[in-house]
């Protein structure tokens, strides 16, 4: 009996730490492990938010561990650096320089939201070729590589 009732115990105290809200807790990608208080990705634009946040920080690997779209890093991960994330981290803190850095915030200062269910853009008037996106995964928000609008 003191078995059946620590068994169960020990499921539900599983259970909680896997669910607080009834989705599971995100884990560790890369060596990096969430921090959705720092960085919330429960909306698009806290999403953008908290890549600006990491960016300005120097946190790029967190910004591509846990902010950009798993499925793009992996990819490149796997196919373009050998299974080397670090390169990955490098690549991501040369493409984020100051210019770019610079009109993300412009995208989130100015820029026009489009919100649905599981995808997000923000867009500039005077910027057409160019569009922030984002998708949502496990109710979080991950920003997208393709910076071309989405007709």
């Amino acid at each position: 009996m003191r078995v059946g009732v620590a068994l169960l115990f020990g499921l539900a105290g599983a259970a909680g730490l896997l669910a607080a809200d009834g989705e599971a807790k995100p884990g560790a990608r890369y060596g990096v492990e969430p921090d959705l208080t720092t960085y919330p990705q429960d909306a698009p634009k806290a999403a953008l938010n908290s890549v600006l946040k990491a960016a300005n920080a120097g946190k790029f690997d967190y910004l591509a561990a846990q902010l950009a779209d798993p499925s793009f890093i992996d990819a490149r991960v796997k196919e373009l650096f050998g299974g080397n994330f670090e390169e990955q981290v490098k690549d991501t803190r040369d493409r984020l320089d100051s210019v770019a850095l610079k009109e993300l915030h412009r995208f989130l200062s100015d820029g026009e939201w489009k919100i649905g269910e599981a995808e997000a853009s923000i867009r500039l008037k005077d910027v057409s070729d160019r569009a922030v996106t984002f998708r949502k995964i496990d109710g979080r928000w991950f920003l997208e590589h393709p910076s071309k609008p989405k007709t």
